[in-house]
């Protein structure tokens, strides 16, 4: 039979053992929550950060065609002072390959290119131009009398390119257009390593930026020998979510396994609706992996520190509640055994505290009796002893 000691200690052992069983399995739970929500918070801040800069800095630079149609030349219009100012402004440094002057029935007045554009077929109307959309816009910006661009396209060689449509005033009749300032937007996002420095992505991790047919424009974190084929599934489920209608499932990042060079990563990706292109950050699995580890590690260590912090002071109580039972157990069996002057001695204000009581007062009232029946049994051997001698 297991003692009262074995009793107490197997129950408290068993029931902080089982506490910190079901404290682990709630730690590795919240640590793995907690990693994958500050890893999306880091992840889309970041990514937004690197959107808005490409926004920013992009749309910003549209706007010098803006500034362009209200220069010297063009507010009045004045053709030969206008082609000046044009060549003028392509030997700054800004985004535009090309500007375009039409009329506003589509005939071209003039047009200018910078000397790194490669030739090219100038239609003598837009009208000519075998882009029905280019044609579109430019009569809705003839209409409204608004800037507008083009959807963003890319080339062969994986370069940005838009066209920006700017209304010039007609001088003759104020409130009319004249016609449209046209102009080429320049390659760009190349290479998205300047506009990175200084946000220490870490090993592994990289950018990529596509355009709305997942072609890759820019990356940066990678390296040029490294290819981004991986990739293609994920960019083209980014740019259908975004730009093809498909309703978006938010912005939960997706598992894409050996994507770039062999490495696992997470991919987060945003659009920027106004130039039509998705940027993409990926975090290397391993990075995850190793923050998560490394929590989960503090987070056991002390989960281990508390177990034994806990084993003790079980210890302890077991100890000081072991002590009054088995003092009980004790009492009783000596009572069984006879042993009437045996005291268990615990007067604490509890269950076992009366129980003690109880019993010790039973075994003094059993001693009692035991003792006036030995005084009465003595008492009637005297007298049976005194009968007989005188029956003698």
């Amino acid at each position: 039979m297991r003692s009262i000691r074995t009793l107490v200690f197997t129950g408290l052992f068993a029931s902080v053992l089982g506490f910190f069983v079901a404290a682990a399995a709630v730690v590795a739970f919240v640590v793995d929550r907690t990693i994958h929500d500050s890893i999306l918070d880091e992840s889309s801040t970041l990514v937004s950060f690197v959107a808005f800069n490409i926004k920013s800095t992009y749309l910003e630079q549209l706007k010098a065609a803006e500034r362009l149609a209200a220069m010297r030349g063009f507010s009045p219009f004045e053709q030969a002072s206008a082609q000046r100012t044009v060549e003028e402004f392509l030997q700054f440094d800004n985004i535009f390959g090309t500007v375009h002057v039409y009329r506003s029935d589509g005939r071209l007045l003039f047009a200018r290119r910078r000397a790194s554009v490669a030739p090219y077929v100038v239609e003598p109307s837009f009208r000519s131009k075998p882009d029905p959309e280019y044609i579109q816009r430019a009569d809705r910006v003839l209409a409204g009398r608004v800037p507008l661009a083009t959807r963003t396209f890319s080339t062969s060689a994986g370069e940005l390119y838009q066209t920006y449509l700017v209304p010039i005033a007609d001088p003759e009749k104020p409130g009319r257009v004249f016609g449209i300032l046209s102009g080429g937007v320049f390659p760009l996002l190349k290479r998205l390593d300047p506009l990175l420095t200084g946000l220490n992505l870490g090993a592994g991790n990289c950018i990529v930026v596509c355009d709305a047919r997942g072609n890759v424009l820019g990356r940066g974190g990678i390296s040029p020998g490294e290819s981004v084929a991986g990739l293609a599934d994920h960019l083209r489920a980014a740019t259908s979510r975004f730009f093809a209608g498909v309703p978006r499932a938010g912005q939960e990042p997706v598992f894409v396994e050996d994507a770039i060079a062999g490495r696992s990563h997470v991919f987060l990706s945003v659009p920027v609706k106004e130039l039509e292109i998705v940027v993409t950050l990926g975090l290397a699995a391993a990075t995850i992996t190793a923050r998560r580890n490394l929590l989960m590690k503090y987070f056991f260590l002390a989960l281990v520190a508390g177990l034994l912090a806990s084993l003790l002071v079980s210890v302890h109580l077991g100890n000081r509640l072991a002590r009054p039972l088995g003092a009980l157990a004790d009492g009783i069996r000596q009572l069984i055994a006879g042993n009437f002057s045996h005291r268990i001695g615990h007067r604490a204000d509890d269950e076992v505290g009366a129980v003690s009581r109880l019993v010790d007062d039973l075994a003094a009232k059993l001693e009692k009796d035991r003792f006036l029946g030995d005084l009465w049994n003595a008492e009637d051997e005297a007298d049976r002893i005194a009968r007989a001698e005188v029956e003698e």
